[in-house]
């Protein structure tokens, strides 16, 4: 996470600062709107990247695939073709962006390397909400090839726009 200051200066929030605050604004009942703002400042910038065409977001488990959700809600909002593919929501705002997703008539399938490399063929860009800054190496299971179709996407010539920071890095 990363933020700009007056002066045009970046700071760079290590993995336990990004915690401390998300533990503040969840006490303060503010992380839904931070997931609600969030969201929609990378769907506009998705909307800019992906010039009209199709995107294809990846929707991790945890809070940074609720970011990822709220995008898919924002740029269906605004007219663009979304395709979503998400891992089983661990996050409780992640469990209710997908209900929100829903009732804009957004089908979710189901996160796998086979999906990826299938649904990053037609996309203009794909969003990568996999992984945050609460991540822990190694990548385990399923996810490991998720983050090699990414790759492979994006040396076939998909952009690639990571939430936080790129899966796997």
């Amino acid at each position: 996470m990363a933020a700009s200051v007056a002066g045009g200066t970046d700071l760079i929030f290590l993995p336990a600062g990004v915690a401390a605050l998300d533990a503040r604004l969840e006490a303060a009942g503010l992380l839904d709107p931070a997931m609600e703002a969030v969201g929609r400042a990378v769907a506009e910038v998705a909307g800019k990247l992906a010039a009209g065409g199709p995107v294809l977001l990846l929707a991790g488990s945890g809070a940074n695939g609720g970011d990822a959700l709220v995008a898919a809600r924002y740029l269906t909002g605004w007219g663009a073709a979304v395709r979503v593919l998400a891992a089983p929501s661990r996050h409780a705002l992640t469990r209710l962006n997908r209900e929100r997703l829903g009732a804009f008539g957004v089908e979710v399938g189901t996160l796998t390397p086979e999906a990826v490399t299938r649904e990053a063929r037609g996309a203009a860009l794909l969003v990568d909400g996999l992984l945050g800054t609460g991540f822990r190496p190694p990548l385990r299971g399923e996810l490991v090839g998720v983050v090699e179709a990414t790759n492979a996407a994006r040396r076939a010539g998909t952009r690639v726009l990571a939430i936080d920071l790129p899966s796997g890095l």
